[in-house]
């Protein structure tokens, strides 16, 4: 009798730990997402949707755990996250990969790109192909946005203490840039004297007077209220951006096939949420602003598009940029 009860409580353990097994298996994960952005932001707003599909399209099987405005750490930390595997998605754009795939720095260079559409074909190019398929050999960073669609701006501004006008406003200029070499050159090209700082600490920066400017996207400039501590934004539309959704690929490898696809669907239905957002928002966040004491500035940008090239051309002569890149994605908008 004593036997038998042994012998059932043995089974029912084993029939425990097989299941558990099993569930593992089945792929069963809470899986950790961070960004930059503020909760608010569309692109957060977004990638809830995002993780919300994720969890849909695996029938629960993974869920997925929001972390906003740099709570993971900068996009350093978080990269460095993501390729140890600590972290398994980290959203942002394609700037901080130069320090892996020097030439994504072309992803940076102001009034390079003709139009949105000339940019959205660089993204999709084998140009940009051959470098994240380095990228995924280098870092074990996968790309799981491939469609291009994660849509920030739709334009940039520039938030100041003092009005900027021209591009002659620029020299001598306290500029807030991210630790992105190719930022600051370019920046510092332009006449500015370039500080880096992180994305969380721009307001900050900006009301202590460590800064007297700072670029980003026109809804950055409404979701993190720059304009309370800077309230001149000058329409620059100096470039096109796209967040990034980039994944650790053991995590990813771990998974099955189905949901690996459920994560590329999801990242595609989601970046569609995610334009559609700023687009919808864009306007109302211009009025709201002003409402609240911003100056929007809108300028003859050609001669700051003149300046622009100059400096590119100069980098490239420099061997700061590749020789031809800029010709080979010249030719894309063609």
């Amino acid at each position: 009798m004593f036997r038998n009860k042994v012998l059932s409580i043995f089974m029912l353990i084993s029939i425990i730990m097989i299941v558990g097994i099993i569930s593992v298996n089945a792929g069963s994960v809470t899986l950790k997402l961070g960004n930059k952005e503020a909760e608010l932001h569309h692109e957060s707003v977004a990638l809830k949707k995002f993780s919300e599909l994720v969890e849909e399209k695996t029938n629960g099987e993974i869920k997925i755990e929001n972390y906003y405005k740099e709570v993971l750490g900068t996009p350093e930390v978080q990269l460095q996250n993501v390729i140890q595997g600590v972290q398994d998605f980290y959203v942002v754009g394609y700037y901080v990969l130069e320090k892996f795939i020097p030439d994504f720095k072309s992803t940076e260079l102001l009034y390079f790109f003709k139009d949105r559409d000339h940019f959205k074909k660089f993204l999709l190019s084998d140009i940009v192909a051959e470098w994240e398929k380095e990228l995924l050999e280098k870092t074990g960073l996968r790309v799981i946005s491939t469609d291009r669609n994660w849509w920030l701006g739709p334009y940039r501004a520039m938030c100041s203490k003092k009005p900027i006008l021209s591009v002659e406003d620029l020299n001598g200029l306290r500029f807030r840039a991210p630790d992105s070499k190719t930022v600051i050159r370019i920046w510092q090209g332009l006449g500015c004297n370039v500080t880096v700082v992180p994305w969380s600490e721009v307001y900050l920066a900006l009301s202590q007077g460590l800064v007297d400017a700072a670029e980003g996207t026109i809804m950055d400039m409404h979701y993190e209220k720059f304009y309370e501590v800077a309230p001149n934004i000058t329409i620059t539309n100096s470039k096109f951006q796209q967040a990034c959704i980039f994944m650790n690929n053991e995590r990813f490898e771990s998974l099955t096939k189905d949901q690996q696809k459920a994560i590329y669907e999801a990242a595609k239905e989601a970046g569609d949420y995610c334009t559609k957002l700023l687009y919808d928002e864009v306007d109302k966040a211009l009025d709201d602003m002003k409402s609240k004491g911003a100056i929007i500035h809108e300028v003859d940008l050609s001669t700051w598009q003149e300046k622009a090239r100059t400096v590119l051309n100069e980098m490239e002569e420099e061997g700061f940029i590749t020789k031809g890149l800029m010709e080979r994605i010249d030719k894309l908008a063609q």
